[in-house]
């Protein structure tokens, strides 16, 4: 009887100990960098985004994918990775880009933290780079997007996506600490305008924007306005205002003149020929959105001014 009192003892002693030792090893592999991607509907180009994290150049991290309740095929997909570094969490009810990130780096385990987008393709030393700028005693920066690639000419239907100087805090770009993150969160409220509106509080926590990190790539994948998009576009604009409000920001220059180019527009609707001379006009998509550019300088003046109004704000 006491022999088999003492195994019992001695295998939960062992036990103990194999559960202590899981432990620590789930700790010292703790990934050093965590990347951050809230996805939705993004089907036709989420297989290529993790393509390109799964060639990346460094190897220590992983990826959780927020499935912010798509209803394509995006699902399906992120179900076949066989990939023990991506983590996919999907909500069943739309949560938002801001809830979805925050979501995100919540479930996350990394030092460092990386958010790029479905739609994008990490170069391959994008999270490399990335840990070089934050180990070196940057806690937040933006990264560079380029628009499919260097060489590529855009046309007029295309919906471009690029920080080629820095200064945009674009959301499929930006990189951190998760001390940082972790005082300064997305703010739902300003979801379209969300990473402007995370940079300006940066400022205000740190006295200083994120840092330009041109060396930290991603590419944009190709995408193609439709008619109701490129329209729906324009209501950005009222977050856009609010935080010009806010923070003093001024996105184009220190004018409060918004969209110069499409207030001319709106007032001289000839100018739309310029895309045709320049070239950017040479589809059927190009010349079906063309009218609805003047539509769009209509639409979108309204906006800014009803917007203005409301927050007491002058911009033109």
């Amino acid at each position: 009887m006491a022999m088999a009192q003492t195994n019992k003892t001695q295998l939960k002693a062992r036990k103990a100990a194999v559960k202590l030792v899981a432990k620590k090893k789930t700790i010292r592999t703790a990934p050093l960098a965590s990347v951050v991607i809230g996805t939705h509907n993004d089907g036709p180009y989420i297989e290529r985004c993790i393509e390109a994290l799964k060639a990346q150049s460094f190897k220590n991290f992983e990826c959780i994918i927020i499935d912010d309740a798509s209803t394509d095929n995006a699902p399906k997909i992120l179900a076949a990775i066989n990939d023990v570094r991506f983590i996919v969490h999907r909500v069943n009810k739309n949560i938002g880009i801001s809830r979805g990130r925050n979501l995100g780096v919540s479930k996350a385990r990394g030092k460092y933290i990386l958010f790029t987008d479905g739609d994008c393709e990490p170069h391959p030393d994008w999270i490399k780079e990335a840990v070089a700028v934050l180990s070196s005693g940057v806690e937040f920066a933006e990264g560079r997007v380029v628009y499919v690639s260097e060489a590529f000419r855009p046309l007029f239907s295309d919906r471009v996506v690029d920080n080629l100087t820095g200064g945009l805090y674009l959301g499929a770009n930006i990189i951190c600490t998760r001390k940082g993150f972790e005082k300064i969160q997305f703010n739902p409220e300003f979801d379209g305008q969300e990473d402007r509106d995370w940079a300006m509080r940066v400022q205000l926590a740190t006295n200083k924007m994120p840092v330009w990190a041109p060396s930290v790539l991603v590419y944009h994948q190709r995408k193609r306005w439709t008619i109701k998009q490129y329209l729906r576009e324009s209501k950005r604009v009222e977050k856009k205002i609010r935080i010009m409000k806010l923070y003093g920001d001024r996105y184009e220059g220190r004018t409060r003149i918004l969209y110069f180019g499409r207030l001319a527009l709106l007032v001289f609707p000839p100018l739309m020929l310029i895309m045709i001379l320049n070239g950017r006009v040479r589809t059927w998509a190009d010349l079906r959105l063309l009218p609805f550019s003047w539509v769009r300088a209509v639409y979108e003046r309204a906006l800014i001014w009803r917007s203005a109004v409301r927050e007491r704000f002058f911009v033109i």
